[in-house]
């Protein structure tokens, strides 16, 4: 929704011709595709890559907490007890129902409470803004809908 806008507009301009397919996997599906001459380039957050791919940074983000105020009646700021108390809608490429916040929370002693899974973020936001579910997701997108971060 950020990046792959812009990147189809300078391919164009550029390389007229060119056609990209862009795929929606998991990690490690994208470095096995990668390393099996099936996919040129991923995109993502990748940590600990072996010295076989190159990897360059091309931005920092950072996330946000999102949900419906209107179904939370929560304040600017969610609190702690609020969003653990509160049904998630992760997004997992993979369908995983834990992700690294579940992680972090678990170092803690702490668990929330994740009702779905979904490979993307943009059906993660519809459904926010669906239901009275949160969900964590970078800072640049929750524009383009009706939630709120806290």
């Amino acid at each position: 929704m950020t990046f792959v806008p812009e990147l189809i507009g300078v391919l164009s301009a550029s390389r007229p011709g060119l056609r990209l397919a862009a795929r929606a996997i998991g990690r490690q599906a994208a470095l096995d595709a990668i390393a099996a001459g099936e996919l040129d380039i991923a995109l993502g957050y990748f940590w600990n890559l072996s010295d076989a791919f190159i990897q360059e940074n091309l931005f920092e983000e950072d996330f946000l907490v999102v949900g419906r105020r209107s179904r939370h009646r929560m304040p600017r700021k969610i609190a702690l007890e609020a969003y653990l108390k509160s049904p998630h809608i992760l997004v997992s490429p993979g369908g995983d129902l834990r992700r690294v916040v579940d992680d972090l929370l678990d170092s803690k002693g702490l668990k929330r409470q994740v009702i779905a899974a979904l490979p993307l973020f943009l059906p993660a936001l519809a459904a926010v803004e669906a239901t009275n579910a949160l969900a964590t997701v970078p800072r640049r997108m929750p524009a383009a809908f009706q939630v709120t971060s806290f």
